[in-house]
């Protein structure tokens, strides 16, 4: 399964956007509370293997699908060297 389509489904998974209609964009910002945020950063640490300190990083990484997808394909390169 691609990277991208594992990122939208646990976005979606939580029902985080119960209020939106239709299909999220990539770059569609996502408008989390701390509560969702902190839901989807501890379920891409246990999907992807990855450490995600949210104290220390720019939650900015958070804000779409895409930079969410970048930030994880960048946090898994640096494990893979």
């Amino acid at each position: 399964m691609e990277l991208n389509t594992q990122i939208r489904e646990l976005v979606m998974q939580a029902n985080l956007f119960e209020t939106m209609e239709g299909e999220l964009d990539d770059e569609e910002l996502l408008h989390l509370d701390s509560m969702s945020l902190i839901w989807l950063i501890t379920s891409l640490e246990e999907q992807f293997q990855i450490p995600i300190d949210y104290r220390t990083e720019d939650l900015s990484h958070f804000q779409s699908i895409q930079r969410i997808e970048q930030y994880v394909q960048d946090k898994l390169a640096k494990l893979s060297v």
